[in-house]
């Protein structure tokens, strides 16, 4: 078989460009070659593939312009490399709006076409139909579709026909600096993490939190950048960091916590949540999405999403330090298991089948 071209457009620090990094980095370099943002913030740092950077946007008032005078040009390089390099394969990591485009021209050719599908469905509060059009041509255009869980496989199986699909979990996301917990306090500090969208429940948070006594716990933090306008009420010990958070930031913040919450309403997978794997902390999560699939018995409690069960979980390890204890040693055995190295053992043997 031949090279695979791995398209990967990812900007910033986002969730999806930090998996395609360490998926990528974990890939045998000779068999593949990437083509990247010159935007992409995340160092790849152990790939030994060759590496094509390209000019691409970096937000909504960028994209018309770049994909009018841009594109066209990287595109039909795309076609001469493909050529050239004897492509037999195109794996796109994540979503990017330009990558339809890839992937009408891997068509042309016939050629394999793999793309990790993170979001079958956009979220509550981010829904756009252009960008939901695009995710669904692109799955309809791959030939082979690897999803991070289940329940999003099933949210878009009208698409599936003559599609193989793979089940392939997230790995972790190895933010330095992170420490693993190492002891158990008998006041935990509990903490929400991430970009908050309205879909991640931060206000059925705040509202399980009324009711548990102050003095169990010692601190409780929200840290994230809304992208809407949140309304958060005042509570005892409650500390609001509403900002974007970079890696030092996410890690400061994972550090002093010993207890971490996903309240979503809705969800897919979460990268976040393999934060908390990775710190060896403690979680409550919903039973929301392919959340449930992340976690095992003993990993996490897991439990609808409603503020009163919320509540419930969150007194429950407050009250039993054994079980927190218990949780930290099973999620050793979990983030060994989700290693990107055994991650992108699985995407190769996808690729190279």
């Amino acid at each position: 078989m031949g090279k695979t071209a791995i398209i990967d457009l990812g900007v910033g620090e986002k969730g999806l460009t930090r998996y395609a990094a360490s998926a990528i980095d974990h890939l045998p370099g000779a068999n593949y070659i990437r083509i990247h943002s010159v935007h992409n913030s995340i160092n790849v740092s152990q790939f030994k593939g060759e590496s094509y950077p390209i000019n691409t946007y970096r937000s909504a008032k960028d994209v018309i312009p770049k994909t009018i005078f841009f594109l066209p040009a990287y595109l039909l390089k795309f076609s001469f490399l493909l050529l050239k390099k004897k492509i037999s394969a195109v794996y796109f990591p994540h979503f990017n709006h330009w990558n339809i485009f890839f992937a009408l021209i891997a068509k042309l050719f016939t050629i394999k076409i793999i793309y990790t599908v993170h979001d079958g469905k956009m979220h509550l509060g981010e829904f756009n139909p252009i960008t939901q059009f695009e995710m669904n041509c692109l799955i309809w255009l791959a030939t082979d579709l690897i999803f991070l869980s289940d329940s999003v496989r099933k949210e878009v199986e009208p698409l599936l026909k003559n599609k193989r699909t793979y089940i392939v979990p997230h790995g972790i996301m190895n933010i330095p600096g992170i420490e693993e917990l190492s002891r158990i306090t008998s006041r935990p500090t509990i903490l929400f993490l991430g970009r908050i969208s309205k879909y991640k429940g931060v206000e059925m948070l705040c509202d399980a939190m009324k009711d548990i006594a102050p003095e169990s716990y010692e601190r409780f933090v929200i840290a994230g950048e809304p992208n809407y306008n949140v309304v958060l009420p005042e509570l005892d010990k409650m500390e609001f960091h509403n900002h974007w958070l970079n890696e030092n930031d996410i890690a400061e913040f994972v550090n002093m916590s010993d207890i971490m919450v996903y309240p979503y309403i809705e969800a897919t997978q979460s990268g976040a949540l393999t934060i908390a794997i990775q710190a060896l902390r403690p979680i409550v999560c919903t039973n929301v999405g392919g959340l449930a699939e992340q976690v095992g018995d003993g990993e996490a409690l897991v439990v609808p999403p409603d503020a009163v069960k919320i509540k419930e979980a969150l007194q429950t390890l407050l009250e039993k330090p054994n079980m927190r204890d218990e949780m930290r040693i099973n999620l050793r055995r979990k983030k060994q298991a989700l290693s990107w190295q055994l991650i992108s053992q699985q995407i190769e043997s996808i690729v190279q089948a």
